[in-house]
């Protein structure tokens, strides 16, 4: 799966203005787009204010979502993230593990195609001496 980065998601939107627009144009969930617009400060549209206005006043997710009548995951999809966006700004150790599983992903490829060539002399090999009986 291909990644998408916010700033690229908030240039669609940008460009189209809508939620549902931007999420099938960066081939994402409406959810995500809702959860990185807020986390860069945008604000959507009343429902969002809304939201956001409850959420400063203290009151929890499951609160707001009573008292506007939506669920609580959509409710949190409208608040900023609190943890950094997955797969934007890795840890160090994060690159390590990366560069770690890509180096592995190599050798694995390198050794299907030593295999493969290791086959293929040992099945001549096996010809030629069958050939020389």
């Amino acid at each position: 799966m291909k990644s998408v980065d916010s700033k690229h998601i908030c240039r669609e939107f940008e460009k189209c203005g809508s939620i549902r627009g931007t999420a099938v144009s960066c081939a994402v969930s409406e959810h995500r787009v809702r959860k990185i617009l807020s986390t860069q400060g945008y604000v959507i549209n009343d429902i969002h204010k809304t939201i956001l206005d409850l959420h400063d006043d203290h009151f929890s997710p499951e609160e707001i979502a009573k008292i506007i009548g939506l669920s609580a995951s959509v409710v949190r999809s409208y608040l900023p993230a609190v943890r950094p966006i997955y797969n934007e700004n890795i840890s160090d150790n994060a690159k390590r593990i990366k560069a770690c599983r890509a180096r592995k992903r190599v050798m694995q490829a390198i050794a299907e195609v030593y295999n493969e060539r290791m086959d293929k002399e040992i099945k001549e090999l096996e010809r030629e001496i069958t050939d020389e009986v």
